[in-house]
């Protein structure tokens, strides 16, 4: 079983190799001494051992007799020796683990502990809390704010294994936020930093649950695919949720709903291991759509609202908003024009600005695009109409133009040529808009 001196080992960056190279002490004893198949090591050993690791011979050998697991889990300021830089590597080593598991109150108490740290002039202890101020803007659906502080804290020389961690953290959230806004491409340029530096584990399934999204959005289905299922392999429960869910939208995106059923099968299994509301909101909206699909309108109409539930549950608020779209959908399919328009009323309400308008509009978009293909001329214009509000309050985008283009496709097949003249002047001003950025 690991050793403690493992954990200490990749927290302060020191490789077997170069603790070979300090005490003297050959690489594969110290394997065997950090993989806790040597506790018997002679005083010599330990002392030297104990100088290239600038720690006293009793804490190294508390080190060696203590499990990797414990370690971790162990408060802090025990492993300290007064080292606050040490200790404030401890606790962001700490944070990033229950970031990874989404453990909010212990992501808050860790916060706390480096907050009643003395403040330290070098990395990443500022780094630290301008990323801490940027990802609860982003809670916030702040992302113009958030986005100067994550580029602020990735921006010193690594000099640890966890700085290296916490940058490729820090990228990632950079690319979250970018995704949301939805600048791609410096979204792709953040998430291949972050893989750059961290490739593995629980960190990587987020990162590649977010790179996932990014491709479905930008209609790579082979690429989002395979980020899915790299984020189903590696991330914590809550993750692989959120990447199965992925993979269903995946499957409503290419008209082949029937594909989706596994991935809500195993998902649906998922959540009901899972007490916290985090990814479910994702799920139930699938699970809405697979049984419109199905013929079921009011089966879907029950998943919707549950999806509304676990997401406003969950503080998520584009999640709930997109529920709501989909279950507005399902009213007019029901025919229920009172209800669709009351709940496109709730969700202009609700609707703030920047990335939840886009993603709003650009799904009001699509569901409009399948509505005219299959000639329902009066669903997709009530659909677009929404769509086109919700846009209009953003700088000039390629969703918004595809909406003005569906539009006057729209008006044109109604035979409204002056309303269907109105919408190809707008299609002019804005591909002109977007060029010019």
């Amino acid at each position: 079983m690991p050793t403690a001196l493992k954990a200490f080992l990749e927290i302060k960056g020191v490789g077997l190799a170069e603790l070979a190279r300090r005490s003297g002490v050959s690489t594969s004893y110290l394997s065997l001494i950090v993989n806790g198949q040597r506790t018997n090591v002679r005083a010599g050993t330990l002392a030297v051992l104990a100088r290239a690791c600038d720690i006293s011979i009793d804490e190294l050998t508390q080190l060696v007799r203590t499990p990797y697991e414990r370690y971790l889990a162990a408060s802090p300021r025990q492993w300290s020796s007064g080292n606050n830089e040490l200790l404030f590597r401890r606790l962001l080593a700490m944070m990033l683990d229950a970031l990874d598991v989404n453990d909010l109150p212990r992501i808050e108490s860790l916060y706390q502990e480096i907050l009643g740290l003395p403040a330290q002039t070098q990395p990443p202890h500022g780094q630290f809390l301008q990323w801490y101020e940027a990802w609860q803007l982003t809670l916030r659906n702040q992302f113009d704010d958030a986005i100067p502080k994550f580029l602020a804290a990735r921006s010193f020389t690594p000099r640890f294994i966890v700085d290296k961690r916490f940058i490729a953290r820090a990228s990632g959230s950079l690319g979250g936020a970018y995704v949301a806004k939805g600048e791609y491409r410096l979204a792709a340029e953040a998430f291949r930093a972050s893989l750059r530096l961290w490739k593995n584990g629980k960190q990587a399934g987020w990162v590649y649950l977010n790179l996932g999204t990014m491709y479905r959005r930008t209609g790579q289905v082979r690429r989002a695919r395979i980020a899915y299922a790299r984020a189903v392999a590696l991330g914590a429960k809550h993750i692989q949720l959120a990447a199965l869910s992925g993979l269903a939208q995946l499957c409503f995106d290419v008209g082949d709903p029937a594909s989706a059923k596994p991935y809500l099968v195993k998902g649906y299994l998922l959540a009901k291991e899972l007490e916290a509301p985090r990814g479910k909101g994702d799920l139930y909206c699938n699970l809405g759509k697979y049984y419109a699909f199905c013929g079921k309108p009011q089966r879907a109409v029950a998943n919707f609202c549950k999806a509304i539930d676990y997401a406003a549950l969950a503080g998520n608020l584009r999640i709930k908003l997109y529920a709501m779209v989909e279950l507005a959908d399902t009213y007019l399919s029901l025919q229920a024009i009172p209800k669709f328009a009351e709940l496109v009323q709730q969700i202009e309400g609700e609707i703030g600005p920047g990335s939840d308008a886009l993603l709003i509009g650009l799904r009001f978009n699509v569901l409009a695009k399948k509505h005219l293909s299959e000639g329902q001329l009066e669903r997709s214009l009530l659909l677009l109409e929404t769509g086109y509000r919700i846009l209009g309050r953003l700088p000039a985008s390629p969703e918004l133009l595809d909406c003005c283009r569906l539009l006057r496709k729209v008006h044109l097949a109604r035979r409204d040529p002056y309303v269907a003249n109105f919408f190809r002047q707008e299609v002019k001003r804005l591909t002109l808009a977007i060029k010019s950025r």
